[in-house]
């Protein structure tokens, strides 16, 4: 399974550096906002990855329900987070990753299953 999760985790890691070399800088300016990953009660954060203006920066076994992070929104900023259920068998997981901007949810990405992977870029 940490195989599979592993092979999500670099799939995602090259789409978002390939769509944040394609995305255009409207989006990154203005204030700040923050990216926030929960998971359903059956499932855990286990990996994430955040790539911020070319500066990559991995987390690795967090084993935690929810995590967040602030940025200042001048930077290119790529996410990738994956999880998993705590039971393997179970198929019933959910991973959401959201970014926040003054309160309100301005984009989201959602993952389902018993492997989660979720990514969002700015």
């Amino acid at each position: 399974m940490m195989k599979k999760v592993k092979v999500a985790l670099v799939c995602a890691m090259v789409s978002m550096g390939l769509y944040s070399c394609n995305s255009d800088d409207s989006s990154s300016s203005g204030d700040g906002y923050e990216i926030v990953a929960k998971t359903s009660d059956n499932a855990l954060i286990n990996n994430i990855v955040v790539v911020e203006d070319g500066a990559t920066e991995t987390i690795t076994e967090l084993g935690k329900k929810e995590w967040s992070k602030s940025f200042s929104g001048k930077k290119v900023v790529a996410v990738s987070v994956t999880g998993g259920t705590v039971d393997a068998a179970d198929k019933a997981g959910v991973l959401t990753l959201e970014v926040v901007k003054d309160g309100k949810v301005v984009k989201t990405s959602k993952a389902d299953g018993s492997i989660l992977v979720a990514t969002i870029s700015m």
